[in-house]
């Protein structure tokens, strides 16, 4: 919406959710003072998208002429705009705030509570610091997941090393609810003591713990991490995968390339996203690494996926490493391994594979006696005009001469065909130069 004015960007303000996002997200980068009213009217938006969008903004006008309605807000506005109310004056540090966030410390609602201490904290009052630094850590032990770690974390923001061992300490001894938000609380403020113990947690019975402890080791960077992260990659849990993926990709060593790529083709679509996002993380080229090569069995072993997606995974990748993963599962794997192997490889011309073809045109399965079939006559195809000039070939890849073979298609029929005789490929065979 950059080329919409402010006028239009308001008026945007009142339409569906999508344009409520953009409409504010373009008032903020721009600092649109003039849209402070608009805005201030969104703060009770039934998306958190859209209102989290509206809080940024306001922020980024930082139009000190809003602080009176935001106290008013905060005073007699329902909960999301009373909430909202609380971050912004945090954020804007507006002293005149203090006394009226310090009356919701006790509020029934609590992110009510939660932000409130936050936003002390951020305008830094002395009196208020160890009211406010209570309040939140109380709210470690809350019975939802997002309540505590979101104090968890607005605790951590403060860098504070002194809370180091407040957290360990509950870390060690506390019940769960609380022990998961202090594992992230630890990861924030970079907590190298932590590391054994958040180590040890990674096989705790409750994944939110097992989660958060993968995070947090990720963000810590402790080289020890990194063989029980990997570990941690088999878990039963999904959101401890993907907290596992998210830590190795942090500690940014090549190794964890290989241990990463099998996630590819996890069944949870969450897991494979963030394998994908932390592969490019670490190397934007990953896909033609040694590491990734030396992954690949292991990523078609885990596939439970159809032929056709496992194929636009293996699509990624460099396609000599791809053949051989496809050639080794053509040979020995199981079924459904060599169906998947056999659809790739149908396409191609190569005459390496003509006696594992020659196999399967008398498989059980139609479609896998049909790839054969379209396999050997694309050999076929591409080899009748090196038979015809036999011997005058040459592998262009390894400048050696090209070798006649012959394979059994049944009991009367024959298949002749040129390979390299250096490297048995026919996929780099020319007639030799001057002919």
């Amino acid at each position: 919406m950059a080329g919409e004015s402010v006028s239009e960007l308001i008026a945007a303000l009142g339409k569906d959710s999508f344009f409520r996002l953009q409409a504010a997200q373009e008032l903020g980068a721009r600092r649109a003072s003039e849209a402070v009213g608009a805005l201030l009217e969104c703060l009770t938006d039934p998306f958190p998208q859209v209102r989290v969008a509206v809080i940024n903004a306001l922020v980024a006008i930082g139009d000190r002429g809003m602080v009176p309605v935001l106290l008013q807000r905060l005073a007699a506005g329902d909960s999301r705009e009373q909430t909202a109310a609380a971050v912004i004056l945090g954020r804007l540090r507006a002293p005149e705030a203090v006394d009226p966030l310090m009356t919701h410390l006790e509020d029934p609602n609590v992110w009510l509570r939660i932000y409130s201490a936050g936003s002390l904290r951020q305008i830094g009052d002395p009196r208020t610091l160890e009211p406010a630094q209570a309040v939140l850590l109380k709210c470690l032990a809350e019975p939802d997941l997002s309540t505590r770690q979101a104090a968890a974390r607005i605790l951590a923001e403060t860098g504070d090393r002194r809370l180091v061992p407040v957290f360990l300490q509950r870390l060690e001894r506390g019940d769960c609810p609380e022990r998961d938000a202090c594992a992230v609380a630890l990861g924030m403020l970079r907590a190298v003591e932590a590391v054994d113990e958040l180590i040890a947690c990674l096989k705790d019975e409750h994944a939110s713990l097992r989660s958060a402890a993968a995070v947090a080791l990720g963000n810590i960077g402790d080289p020890t991490a990194f063989e029980p992260l990997v570990a941690a990659l088999d878990d039963r849990d999904k959101s401890t995968r993907v907290g596992a993926i998210y830590g190795l990709a942090r500690l940014d060593r090549r190794e964890a390339i290989e241990a990463i790529v099998p996630c590819l083709v996890d069944k949870e679509s969450d897991v494979s996203s963030a394998a994908a996002k932390a592969l490019d993380a670490i190397d934007p080229g990953w896909e033609g690494s040694e590491e990734a090569e030396r992954a690949l069995p292991e990523l078609v072993r885990r596939c439970d996926m159809s032929i056709q997606d496992m194929s636009k995974v293996l699509a990624r990748f460099d396609n000599a490493t791809v053949f051989e993963v496809y050639s080794w599962l053509l040979r020995s794997g199981d079924q459904e391994s060599r169906m998947a192997a056999a659809f790739w490889l149908a396409d191609l011309e190569d005459a390496r594979l003509v006696n594992e073809w020659i196999e399967l045109l008398s498989h059980k399965h139609v479609l896998a006696r049909s790839f054969a079939e379209k396999a050997i006559e694309k050999i076929q195809a591409a080899n009748a005009e090196f038979l015809a000039t036999y011997p005058d070939v040459v592998c262009t890849a390894c400048n050696a001469p090209g070798e006649k073979r012959r394979a059994k298609l049944g009991l009367f029929k024959r298949l002749d065909y040129v390979v390299c005789s250096r490297c048995g490929r026919s996929g780099h065979l020319a007639k030799a130069a001057g002919l």
